[in-house]
């Protein structure tokens, strides 16, 4: 439907290529990060190992949320 927001699916079909999401590749200040939480060389997993955690939204409600906010 135009005009019409829809979910975010990543970018699966960049995904299934091996490529980020758009959001992640053009995002010039590194802000939105994409990668394997279970990969020590990936990007999001060095930055979570970093220490600059912050919190992860509505952690409390038991949904084990994958979106981590840095500081």
């Amino acid at each position: 439907m135009a005009g019409a927001a829809q979910k975010c699916d990543f970018c699966f079909d960049r995904l299934e290529k091996g490529l980020p999401p758009y959001c992640a590749q053009t995002c010039l200040t590194s802000a939105i990060m994409f990668g394997d939480f279970d990969d020590p060389r990936s990007e999001v997993s060095q930055a979570l190992s970093s220490g600059r955690f912050f919190y992860r939204p509505r952690e409390e409600l038991g949904t084990k949320p994958s979106t981590y906010y840095l500081a």
